[in-house]
């Protein structure tokens, strides 16, 4: 069956109710709406130096801040200066990305670096075969051909 026809059936199937399930709790609404808020902003109110509620911490909006009062106190002063430097900057940037970048791929392309697998653990999956990894473990469903791991070649 494809993924199309599968999916036809399951957009015309009827929709199951939700209180015949018994995994549904029935929950009050003001109870809902508290742990829904713990959920969302109990980390910014418990922790809020762990939080991603704010991009920038005081002392880097402090450093962005000075960088920017000096930036634009060069501009004024040597604004060729300021832009070579810039620019300098920005190359320096863009070497150390390629750079990087460079030797992620030769250590990638490293022969000490290749992990070899049999056949059969291709087929059984990597993260299960060699490091017995269960999250990606769907029951019948396997990576490989077909989700059969005998299956012919």
């Amino acid at each position: 069956m494809t993924s199309v026809t599968l999916a036809k059936e399951q957009r015309s199937a009827p929709v199951p109710d939700a209180t015949a399930d018994p995994r549904v709790v029935d929950v009050p609404v003001e109870e809902a709406q508290r742990h829904l808020f713990e959920a969302i902003d109990g980390l910014r109110l418990v922790h809020p130096e762990l939080s991603a509620h704010r991009v920038l911490s005081r002392g880097q909006r402090r450093v962005l801040a000075a960088v920017a009062a000096l930036s634009v106190a060069g501009l004024v002063v040597s604004t060729l200066t300021t832009l070579r430097v810039f620019i300098g900057l920005i190359t320096a940037t863009y070497v150390a990305a390629v750079w990087y970048r460079w030797r992620c791929f030769r250590t990638g392309v490293d022969r000490d670096a290749m992990v070899r697998v049999s056949d059969d653990a291709e087929l059984e999956g990597l993260d299960t075969a060699l490091h017995a990894e269960s999250a990606y473990d769907f029951g019948a469903v396997r990576a490989g051909r077909g989700g059969d791991p005998g299956a012919e070649r």
